[in-house]
């Protein structure tokens, strides 16, 4: 098991993830409004000094915002576009864009993400889906 799932849950998930994630969204509605926000994490890695302390102590504090795992894979292939494949891909959910930035910006994350951003780079982006 890696990253908190059973090997079988991402199977089932990457099986169809646009449903998955449009089933996702639809299960946090409230009142017919989705309530859920996703952020994509692109990652380059430098050196991998910091990823064994980042993964054993980074879920603990996304869940206290809300956020969790929704896919994390090293086998990335670009179809498209001129910018370098990254080494890794993860999706998250959380509650709501708010939510997501409270976590980032959160001091319990700071270390982990000084120590990611010292041997790595990333692009992380944060979207809501349209209703």
């Amino acid at each position: 098991m890696r990253y908190g799932r059973a090997r079988g849950d991402i199977a089932a998930r990457l099986a169809s993830p646009a449903a998955a994630i449009r089933d996702a969204g639809r299960n946090n509605n409230l009142k017919g409004n989705v309530m859920a926000a996703y952020m994509v994490v692109l990652v380059y890695l430098d050196k991998s000094e910091w990823v064994a302390d980042y993964v054993a102590n980074v879920p603990d504090i996304l869940r206290k915002y809300g956020g969790e795992y929704f896919a994390v894979s090293e086998r990335v292939v670009k179809f498209e576009g001129d910018k370098p494949t990254p080494d890794q891909v993860a999706l998250f959910t959380f509650p709501s864009i708010e939510r997501m930035q409270a976590f980032v910006i959160s001091d319990e994350y700071a270390p982990y993400k000084d120590a990611r951003l010292a041997q790595s780079n990333a692009t992380i982006i944060g979207f809501e889906p349209r209703p």
